[in-house]
């Protein structure tokens, strides 16, 4: 399973440009998942207002955070980019 795993890593395409995107760098790639999270979940309580459907609205709004919460959880996503950016510019 780990060579497969492995080779999934290193072939493919999708990976590459994930990989490209972020320089190569995981904490880049969780820095953007922070911030994608962090929108998401920032634009979730907008989405239950605009569904009429009681079920679907109380659905959507049983995953949203406190807004915060998705706010700074945004912000963090950015500042973990910056960091390491800039520890990759000053090696």
């Amino acid at each position: 399973m780990f060579q497969t795993l492995q080779m999934w890593w290193t072939q493919s395409t999708a990976v590459s440009k994930i990989k490209e995107w972020c320089g190569h760098s995981l904490t880049i790639l969780w820095g953007y998942l922070q911030i994608l999270v962090g929108t998401i979940q920032s634009l979730l309580p907008t989405v239950g207002d605009v569904i009429t459907d009681p079920s679907v609205k109380e659905a959507v709004q049983a995953y949203t955070m406190p807004a915060w919460a998705s706010i700074s959880m945004a912000i963090l996503g950015a500042v973990t980019i910056a960091v390491r950016l800039r520890s990759l510019v000053s090696k």
